[in-house]
């Protein structure tokens, strides 16, 4: 740890030699103990926290399997009580609008975290980065992938990159929160390098409750998603602090 946080250079620590003579200060033995006792807290720490955001997600999949029907079936194994009706057959393309984002696409793809407009994919990555442009997109909405088929629910004013992306609304009756749950487990297959969505996916046959359903199914969700979401950003904070705090005890600049 010592080495890792020094100001030695690349150079030096690939070179036996070199390393051979550089000087670091250290403490003493117990110092060293009760030092490396602190950072090993901080990291279990850490540890505790990636299995509590991991548990949850696998929660969230165990109901996702178990709270929309199976592939054939009307009825799915888990349900909120006073719901017993079949859920019904329809096509994506009878639950979603769907429009192009080119009026959305920024001209400029320089961008700075001072300025004030996400810039957004439906990938991994998510936000690109953020634009000085204003000419967003401000309704909830899910932004879809037509090569990887990626999707992700949105609900702030947005721009986009390019015009491989589609933009989803529910139709009337239906609830975007839990469309977007519909469609984001459906396991449609990846056709390479076509546009899916008009091709395929508005195609794919599907099965949705009532909107009374439909409305405490995306709720549930949507608190387990929430949860996940401020216990990643804990943890975010757990491994900047615990970052901050080897840099000050390892140099000297707090001691135990």
């Amino acid at each position: 740890e010592i080495i890792k946080n020094s100001s030695i250079t690349t150079r030096a620590l690939t070179n036996g030699t070199l390393l051979g003579k550089v000087h670091i200060n250290l403490p003493t033995i117990k110092e060293q103990s009760r030092i490396a006792e602190i950072l090993m807290q901080w990291d279990k720490a850490i540890d505790l926290q990636e299995k509590l955001i991991k548990s949850y997600q696998n929660l969230k999949k165990y109901y996702l399997s178990k709270m929309f029907p199976k592939k054939g079936s009307l009825y799915p194994e888990i349900r909120f009580a006073g719901f017993t009706e079949p859920w019904n057959k329809c096509r994506f393309s009878d639950i979603f609008d769907y429009e192009r984002p080119d009026e959305y696409i920024v001209s400029n793809e320089e961008y700075d975290d001072s300025y004030n407009t996400p810039v957004l994919t439906a990938n991994k990555s998510f936000i690109l980065g953020y634009s000085h442009e204003t000419k967003t997109y401000n309704k909830p909405c899910i932004i879809f992938d037509d090569f990887t088929l990626d999707c992700k629910y949105v609900d702030f004013s947005f721009m986009v990159k390019s015009s491989s992306l589609k933009i989803l609304t529910a139709k009337s009756d239906n609830n975007l929160r839990f469309c977007y749950e519909r469609l984001a487990n459906s396991n449609i297959d990846n056709l390479g390098h076509v546009r899916h969505y008009i091709n395929v996916v508005q195609n794919v046959e599907t099965t949705v409750p009532t909107s009374c359903e439909q409305e405490k199914i995306a709720l549930f969700f949507e608190q387990i998603d929430n949860f996940i979401l401020y216990n990643t950003k804990k943890l975010d904070k757990i491994i900047k602090q615990r970052k901050a705090l080897q840099q000050y005890l390892l140099t000297g600049i707090v001691r135990v």
